[in-house]
């Protein structure tokens, strides 16, 4: 699915464990405090999750309802 289709994808705002960030261009997710984002190429181990969250300005902020 192309980023832009999550700008709308299930409930808006963050959830409690589960929060995806959209714009018409690039997507990520933050869950359980680790960030899942594959243009992080500073991952530790090469595969794209950290700690390090980048910034949420002109993403959307969605999540899947109980999560």
């Amino acid at each position: 699915m192309p980023s832009g289709s999550f700008v709308r994808w299930k409930q808006p705002g963050a959830g409690h464990w589960i929060t995806t960030y959209a714009n018409g261009g690039h997507m990520y997710m933050v869950i359980a405090g680790l960030s899942f984002d594959t243009s992080n190429m500073s991952s530790t181990g090469g595969n794209r999750w950290s700690t390090t969250i980048r910034s949420s300005a002109g993403f959307s902020a969605r999540h899947p309802g109980g999560f």
